[in-house]
């Protein structure tokens, strides 16, 4: 099991390239935990076992990509 906590869409924004899209990938017994603060969910879409919420900030934008089988925390 894999855990991923308080990763901020700033960490998102600073580990990708200028699409500012990270793919997490994992199983059921992976979680994680997501600080969205001061950021605003603008799509969420399902396919194929990956959810992709889509946030943005007034400037930025980001796309953070989710295997549906990881427990994930919006905190």
């Amino acid at each position: 099991a894999n855990a991923i906590t308080n990763l901020t869409l700033d960490d998102v924004l600073n580990i990708t390239d200028d699409n500012n899209t990270l793919l997490i990938t994992g199983d059921t017994q992976d979680t994680l935990g997501v600080d969205t603060s001061g950021w605003s969910v603008t799509s969420t879409t399902s396919n194929g076992g990956v959810t992709e919420n889509v946030y943005t900030n007034g400037v930025d934008s980001v796309t953070l990509r989710v295997d549906d089988q990881i427990d994930s925390t919006f905190l």
